[in-house]
């Protein structure tokens, strides 16, 4: 299920009912005159409050999901949001009023986890990684970077243009293991969050824009229009869309500008597989029509699927995840 894994909120003035005077405001001694100090405090002592900002109509605050504690695999959502209100205003710094009426959204990650198992998680990044060449050449263009220390492995796509959102794929059992130790200790003593991670391939993606905000929201930024599309849900599906037009596109252009021998001797097999997964007699016909009869390749194509198949993962399960 799709939910909020950060978000920054611009929530206007008239919400805020109360907020500590000793941090957003400062006092001249001797004239007795109150300045505002529209200052920001980014080094608060609770998980997932990020940052809050006073300003002169509204005040910005940057939260993410471990602000719910033991909830925070479920992520921000509709249901939740009034607790996350609450959190805020358990820190004493800013009350809110529990409205979410003419709150905006500035900025907001969406995620979505995905159990699917180690070797499964290995396999999609790895395919992932192949699928560079692919998408760098193609039209719109995309960066494709992966990372893959002994603390966290993933994959990031970017739009070198910024006209589309970015995506992270990653094994968040892996990154919450190496950078959320502390988090863990306070609200997973048990270790039963860290054992449902196991195995989780966590997708995140990022709308950093107002119109990619709008893109997803009936075209407007409101946080109550984009609690209601995550009920609604398919928010990445969507932002995957164009990456997986691409792909069919970039993998058709790429088998007819290559010959048979140069694809057999490079087992370059993610175009034909993208394209038909396991279905070896639409996979022959293609492979016929494109270079005649060529049972070499057909045979080893056929090894290629029994290989994926034992596997679990193979490059056409891109389709079933993001379509």
């Amino acid at each position: 299920m799709e939910a909020i894994d950060s978000i920054v909120l611009l929530i206007p003035t008239y919400r805020v009912l109360d907020y500590d005077t000793e941090q957003f405001e400062k006092v001249n001694i001797e004239t007795g005159v109150v300045s505002n100090d529209y200052r920001i405090i980014s080094k608060i002592k609770i998980q997932g409050i990020e940052r809050i900002q006073r300003k002169p109509t509204e005040w910005r605050i940057d939260i993410n999901a471990k602000v719910l504690g033991e909830d925070y695999l479920e992520g921000i959502n509709a249901k939740k949001i009034s607790q996350v209100f609450n959190e805020i205003n358990k820190l004493g710094l800013v009350f809110l009023d529990g409205s979410t009426d003419n709150i905006q959204v500035q900025r907001v990650d969406i995620k979505q986890d995905l159990k699917l198992g180690s070797d499964s998680i290995d396999e999609i990044l790895k395919d992932l990684g192949s699928f560079r060449g692919l998408l760098s050449g193609g039209r719109p263009m995309y960066e494709l970077s992966r990372y893959n220390s002994p603390t966290n492995k993933g994959v990031q796509i970017k739009s070198p243009n910024r006209t589309k959102s970015d995506i992270k794929l990653y094994s968040k059992y892996e990154q919450m293991k190496s950078k959320n130790a502390q988090f863990l200790k306070q609200f997973d003593k048990s270790g039963a969050m860290l054992d449902y991670l196991e195995g989780v391939l966590r997708v995140e993606v990022s709308f950093w824009t107002y119109r990619l905000i709008e893109s997803i929201s009936n075209k407007e930024r409101s946080l109550n229009s984009l609690l209601t599309r995550l009920n609604e849900g398919g928010i990445i599906n969507e932002a995957f869309s164009p990456i997986l037009k691409q792909l069919k596109t970039s993998s058709a252009t790429h088998l007819k500008h290559n010959s048979i021998k140069g694809l057999r001797e490079r087992s370059v097999y993610k175009e034909i597989d993208y394209m038909f997964g396991s279905d070896l007699g639409q996979a022959k016909i293609y492979i016929k029509e494109l270079e005649g009869d060529s049972k070499a390749l057909i045979r080893s194509y056929k090894e290629h699927l029994n290989r994926v198949s034992s596997i679990g993962f193979g490059f056409s399960n891109l389709k079933e995840l993001f379509s």
